[in-house]
């Protein structure tokens, strides 16, 4: 019986970025990443929103994504849980460098498990 040669592997491409990743750094925008955290067991009931200069984000387990220009923005955020009263969370928001933008780590519902804020952050 003959021996069976290996194949060589071929190498993977690299993904390209995608063109709206594209088209944001070549307008010189910054990513940013926002993020509501709720602890490591949210409770099933809770409900998340968050806004970067009146645009909501879509978020997707209390994190979303948006590009951004330089200067100074201001985020909102809600989280509404009716049955775990009160809620501590988290909110912050980070560049893609790495930068904290923005960080609340305090964050609390209220007695009618509604919890809202809102503050500026230069990017």
């Amino acid at each position: 019986m003959a021996k069976k040669t290996k194949k060589a592997k071929k190498a993977k491409k690299a993904k390209k970025p995608s063109r709206a990743l594209t088209a944001a750094v070549a307008a010189g925008l910054i990513q940013v990443v926002a993020n509501i955290d709720a602890g490591a067991n949210p409770p099933p009931d809770l409900m998340l929103q968050f806004q970067i200069d009146n645009k909501p984000l879509t978020l997707v387990k209390g994190t979303g994504r948006a590009a951004i220009s330089t200067g100074v923005h201001t985020a909102s955020w809600g989280v509404v849980s009716p049955i775990v009263r009160p809620l501590a969370f988290k909110v912050a928001i980070t560049a893609a460098d790495g930068r904290v933008l923005l960080s609340r780590p305090n964050e609390k519902t209220g007695a009618d498990g509604m919890g809202v804020g809102a503050d500026l952050f230069p990017a």
